[in-house]
């Protein structure tokens, strides 16, 4: 059991530095939300699709009943520095810090979506999803927050 929590824990860390050095250039006072986003998201998405056996592994790890507090704990420090920047610039912009629980949808929704796509080329010998693909799963799962941050930015600029 602790060789398996190792492996997922292993590739959350890859997936942390992945959306760590997406983050190093941005600063709360130049910020463009939708840039932002996107570039997050589809560093985050890239990662899922080119590595399908750890997508599928971590995907099974984290429905299942070896996902603890303790793993989750892990996964908080492995994420630190992404949650830490994402709140500074888009909790920022949108005047709020209370983006967790739209950032977590996206995270989750997006391992979802890529674990269907990566299925659907294994059981169907499909080509993995394209930029049509991915700009279709980005509108779906991760423009809702683009748009939740951007109703709080003009609502505070109408105050």
């Amino acid at each position: 059991d602790h060789l398996i929590e190792q492996c997922f824990l292993d590739i959350d860390r890859e997936i942390g530095q992945v959306m760590d050095s997406c983050c190093k250039e941005l600063t709360p006072d130049s910020v463009d939300v939708e840039q932002t986003v996107r570039t997050l998201w589809f560093s985050y998405w890239r990662y899922l699709i080119r590595h399908p056996e750890n997508t599928l592994f971590y995907f099974r790890f984290y429905l299942s009943e070896r996902f603890t507090e303790h793993v989750i704990q892990q996964r908080r420090d492995n994420f630190s520095p992404f949650i830490a920047t994402v709140y500074s610039v888009l909790g920022n912009a949108a005047g709020t810090p209370d983006l967790w629980t739209p950032i977590n949808h996206v995270i989750d929704s997006t391992l979802t979506c890529a674990v269907r796509s990566i299925r659907n080329k294994l059981m169907h010998l499909r080509s993995f999803p394209g930029s049509e693909d991915a700009e279709s799963v980005y509108q779906l799962v991760a423009q809702p927050i683009v748009n939740l941050v951007m109703d709080r930015i003009r609502g505070g600029e109408q105050q």
